[in-house]
């Protein structure tokens, strides 16, 4: 009985490893070779995100709890309250609700109250301290002061604020954070904004490259992260061209302060349509995903 157990065993555990095996062989190939997205989750999709995570730039979409569970990532965006609700793999909290009048004993109570929930989870990416802030009345002094605070409470993450195309480029920026956040929306109905009406992929990288230098400029030592438009509404922001979704993903792959690519975002709004509702853009989205797993 004893020789049958240990045969059983044998066999159950071979049979398991040649199956990893194979999915590791068939995961490889996808990086490496013209396989079409959607063998991409023939496996178990959470397994399949915890295996890429390593091997691309950062992918996902600035509203995760909404994305449906194969939508193409390896990191997942939400709110504190949301992390219970994100897919298994890398994360990146964000906290918000700043006020331009908060006392340095506001910060840190609002920072002691936020950093202690995201600790009970891991895989923290970096956190997101605000969304484009300074649109909000925040100070840059402010945003120091927040950011030095958290460090002091935990030291150990990384710490990110997301500015909108023009901030980046004109504002003062906290010289202190470690990742900027750069919401880069640039296709404008001609009627609303003639001189930020672009067409093409060279106007596109022009202007991406130069509000990136700017930023650099300003805060040295900061990685970059995109936020790309996948959004668009009936008066001042125009359906974005379906290959912009690959001008963005070659943009962050080729440029070396580049650390990831968040989509906004894919649900609809009140006065806006999302990713959802764009879908060949969403097609393209699989594919610049592709594109920046790739091993070659």
């Amino acid at each position: 009985m004893k020789k049958l157990i240990i045969f059983l065993l044998y066999i159950y555990i071979g049979g398991f490893l040649q199956l990893s095996e194979m999915i590791t062989k068939d995961l490889i190939l996808y990086a490496k070779e013209d396989i079409p997205f959607s063998e991409y989750y023939r496996y178990k999709p959470n397994f399949m995100k915890v295996y890429f995570k390593d091997g691309c730039k950062l992918y996902g979409y600035w509203d995760s709890v909404y994305t449906p569970v194969d939508s193409p990532a390896n990191v997942y965006k939400g709110y504190t309250n949301e992390l219970d609700n994100l897919p298994e793999g890398k994360l990146i909290p964000m906290i918000s609700g700043f006020s331009p009048d908060d006392s340095q004993h506001d910060v840190r109570q609002r920072l002691q109250l936020h950093l202690d929930i995201i600790d009970e989870y891991n895989n923290i990416e970096f956190v997101l301290l605000h969304d484009e802030p300074r649109h909000k009345g925040l100070s840059v002094e402010l945003l120091e002061m927040i950011v030095d605070e958290a460090k002091k409470i935990k030291p150990n993450y990384r710490y990110a604020f997301t500015f909108s195309r023009g901030n980046a480029r004109n504002a003062d920026l906290p010289s202190n954070i470690d990742i900027v956040g750069i919401n880069f929306y640039p296709f404008y109905y001609q009627s609303y904004y003639p001189q930020r009406h672009f067409t093409t992929k060279q106007q596109f990288n022009d202007h991406l490259s130069s509000t990136i230098r700017s930023v650099k400029s300003k805060v040295k030592n900061a990685e970059i992260f995109i936020v790309g438009q996948g959004f668009y509404d009936e008066s001042k922001y125009r359906k974005p061209p379906v290959e912009s979704a690959l001008w963005y993903a070659e943009f962050a792959k080729k440029s070396e302060e580049v650390v990831g690519l968040l989509w906004f975002e894919w649900r609809d709004r009140q006065n806006w349509k999302g990713t959802r509702s764009i879908a060949d853009l969403y097609e393209l989205q699989k594919e610049a995903f592709r594109l920046l797993c790739r091993k070659k």
